[in-house]
């Protein structure tokens, strides 16, 4: 973080606790979730609903593909319960909440497993 002192803040704090807790007057330009992957929407709403993200600001979102599973589970084919199918379900309904979402607009970058990058409709 050498020179980026005074620009960067990083929070090592559980997801939810530091976005409920966060001056929203103090706006963000960037947000980076890459949490629990159940709580993406949680995390996202907080978001939006707290005004945390300033005008041209961004969230990125990382996992959005999750393996390859979410593709699988959108098409009906998800394997049996396990863990990540289960996670890839959670993505998936997230996905899906935010390309919904009127107050958003989103690309998903397919490098590695997946990038989401979300503005708000200004």
């Amino acid at each position: 973080m050498a020179g980026y002192k005074d620009t960067v803040t990083v929070l090592a704090q559980p997801a939810e606790t530091a976005l409920a807790e966060w001056d929203s007057t103090n706006k963000l330009d960037m947000i980076f979730i890459d949490a629990n992957k159940s709580a993406y929407k949680k995390y996202y709403d907080l978001i939006l609903e707290r005004d945390l993200l300033s005008a041209h600001g961004q969230i990125i979102v990382d996992n959005v593909l999750f393996h390859g599973k979410v593709h699988t589970e959108h098409h009906g084919k998800s394997d049996p319960p396990l863990k990540k199918s289960r996670i890839a379900a959670k993505i998936h309904e997230f996905n899906k909440h935010v390309a919904s979402d009127p107050r958003t607009f989103q690309v998903v970058l397919p490098i590695f497993d997946g990038l989401m990058v979300i503005s708000k409709v200004v």
